[in-house]
């Protein structure tokens, strides 16, 4: 065999090598994509956000009409709706998709960077294997290893007290919802980024066994159906985005951004966080837990977008880490 053959043998050989190299890199350590961007359906219209996440607008669009596409569909590991556009009456019953579900509502955005805070709401109701992502934080659960819901509560006029904080309340169309994000420092909670800075800003995030459980007696997290109570009273899901959002503290975007917060209800873009110690979205998407399940490893959420005037709606895995907004007992 002459040089030139060896040589030419060789510079194959040693490619061939290089490729197996590359091939075999692993990005399997990277964050997971914000919910609504993975295995999970989107009520209303898809949009891309700013930074490359798929996210659904919910500024037009009916969701009567879109959220019948399996909504239930596979969770992976973040899966979930984005503002969905079109009329909350019709979504919030949506094609089946949560048909174990009874009622349950959800919703779910994209990424964010950071913004201002509102009081969020849950109630109790015993898990399912929601996962632990406990912060380190202050332990709020009993001797038996119960959650224990925000203590000490007391209501006077548009405010209730509990846990050694004061949350607004607004009574929307007969339904008395918190003004903010809860901020009670749970086992099951974090702040986002671990700083206690977005805490005071976003209020916690809560996986959805402690988010069940942890508002104050008198109070509950709202279902599904309690969510789209709440769309409709202010005129349907595909505007009701602009209309709670706060009118400050959400990114900015040409045409949406902050909403109008007609009816002082302040949500603001707290992001969302992951078991694995994950978090994104802040500034830019609001996700609230609903009391309702999907299936038994996964329940439905709200959402609002920076990008988008409607409200969405969406299922993500249990352990995930959202916002939580409390509604009144009836």
């Amino acid at each position: 065999m002459n040089k030139r053959k060896l040589g030419f043998i060789l510079l194959i050989g040693y490619f061939g090598v290089l490729t197996l190299i590359s091939c075999s890199s692993d990005d399997s350590d990277g964050p997971p994509p914000p919910l609504g961007t993975s295995s999970s359906s989107v009520e209303g219209n898809s949009s891309s956000s700013g930074d490359g996440y798929s996210s659904s607008d919910g500024g037009d669009g009916d969701s009567s009409s879109s959220a019948d596409d399996d909504s239930s569909s596979s969770v992976g590991d973040s899966s979930s709706s984005d503002d969905g556009g079109g009329d909350s009456s019709s979504s919030g019953e949506d094609d089946g998709s949560s048909s174990s579900v009874g009622d349950s509502s959800s919703s779910g955005g994209d990424e964010g960077d950071d913004s201002s805070s509102s009081a969020d709401n849950s109630s109790s109701s015993e898990d399912d294997g929601g996962g632990d992502s406990s912060s380190s934080e202050g332990d709020s659960s009993s001797s038996d290893g119960s959650i224990v819901s925000c203590p000490n509560p007391s209501v006077s006029d548009n405010s209730v007290s509990c846990g050694g904080q004061t949350y607004r309340t607004v009574n929307i169309n007969g339904q008395v919802w918190f003004a903010e994000n809860l901020n009670y420092a749970a086992n099951g909670s974090r702040c986002y980024d671990d700083d206690p800075a977005n805490c005071d800003i976003y209020g916690r995030l809560y996986d959805w066994s402690t988010a069940r459980s942890v508002c104050p007696n008198g109070w509950h997290l709202p279902s599904d159906e309690e969510w789209t109570a709440l769309e409709n009273a202010v005129g349907g899901s595909s505007t009701a985005g602009t209309k709670l959002k706060a009118t400050s503290g959400w990114n900015a975007d040409a045409t949406y951004g902050n909403g109008t917060d007609d009816y002082g209800f302040s949500a603001l873009p707290g992001g969302a966080g992951y078991s694995n110690g994950y978090f994104n979205s802040v500034g830019s998407l609001g996700y609230w837990w609903s009391a309702s399940e999907d299936t038994s490893s996964n329940a439905w959420f709200r959402n609002m977008n920076y990008l988008g005037s409607g409200a969405g709606r969406g299922v993500t895995n249990k352990p995930d880490l959202l916002s939580v907004r409390c509604v009144q007992d009836g």
